[in-house]
């Protein structure tokens, strides 16, 4: 019944019904004894998983948050997930339709109590881009806010791809970092 609780209730975090789906089937129940203390025993509340395509970090990010609401951890058990490319393209709708304004999603991204940043480093890398991501990581970072990001690349690969290092070095400074090696998607 939990777990069937659980499921709905990643609807409204925008968790797509097929990570929904892989999030309860791809760890064995060994491995989510303890693979995810690991995570969630982190000193930072704040973590920075890394590794190749197919390892398990989405679902990773999105358990640490689950299994945090289901612990108590945190006061406000709420929240986002996003793709930093999703991030940028609602921005740039945002210009064309004067629906909502930059500052708005910017503000959601920055407030919110849990943020998993889902795929960093897959956007193109602009001026524009990296000032979007500093100011939502900077303002995390001052405010203490628990930052879950996702990469196929390694602080150093994106500080050489975004040829800046305030976001880097916040990110080392407040998230706990793992490489995830161990392939999932591709098991059969």
């Amino acid at each position: 019944m939990l777990i069937e609780t659980m499921k709905e209730n990643l609807t409204k975090y925008d968790i797509t019904p097929k990570i929904t789906k892989e999030l309860f089937s791809i760890f064995s129940k060994e491995e989510s004894e303890t693979v995810f203390p690991t995570c969630l025993d982190n000193k930072n509340n704040s973590l920075f998983l890394y590794g190749k395509t197919g390892t398990g970090k989405t679902m990773l990010a999105i358990a640490q948050c689950i299994f945090n609401h289901g612990r108590n951890r945190f006061q406000d058990p709420t929240f986002k997930f996003i793709n930093f490319n999703e991030v940028l393209f609602n921005i740039r709708e945002s210009y064309k339709t004067n629906s909502t304004y930059e500052f708005d999603i910017v503000r959601q991204c920055q407030n919110v109590r849990n943020l998993i940043i889902d795929d960093l480093g897959t956007e193109k890398t602009t001026e524009f881009s990296r000032s979007i991501l500093y100011l939502i990581i900077n303002h995390r970072y001052g405010n203490l806010k628990t930052t879950i990001i996702t990469s196929n690349f390694s602080l150093p690969e994106i500080q050489t791809k975004l040829n800046d290092d305030r976001v880097t070095s916040r990110v080392q400074d407040m998230c706990d970092i793992i490489h995830c090696k161990k392939q999932y998607r591709f098991k059969k």
